[in-house]
């Protein structure tokens, strides 16, 4: 089926997710308060992707700027894995393909404690 408009932030990463077969419903919901990226001053509304109710998801954030993006990783960093894709951060609650998904924004893929977030250029 064609798309009529191009697809953007969550909406574009929740399309480019390979979901289970069984997961029938993927919702994209505001990431709920007190969540660790809570502090996190972003462009547009930190979002949850996820499978039904209880399923695997990620979390999306898009940032005013490279800078912007880098200090809210160096000040709240995520646990586990999250890819770097321009001014978009994407962590992962995948039970598997989330290297795939990175891949696939054209994106760096990070781990929690591998030190400081690369500078990148600006856009």
């Amino acid at each position: 089926m064609l798309h009529p408009w191009p697809r953007s932030g969550a909406d574009r990463v929740r399309h480019l997710i390979a979901w289970p077969a069984d997961c029938e419903s993927v919702t994209i919901e505001p990431v709920p308060a007190g969540a660790f990226v809570s502090v996190w001053r972003t462009s547009q509304p930190l979002q949850v992707i996820q499978c039904q109710a209880l399923g695997p998801d990620v979390l999306y954030a898009r940032f005013p700027s490279d800078r912007a993006r880098d200090r809210a990783l160096r000040r709240s960093a995520p646990r586990g894995r999250y890819c770097v894709s321009g001014r978009e951060v994407v962590v992962d609650g995948l039970d598997s393909g989330f290297a795939r998904l990175c891949q696939r924004l054209g994106g760096d893929l990070e781990r929690a404690g591998a030190g400081q977030p690369r500078s990148r250029t600006t856009s």
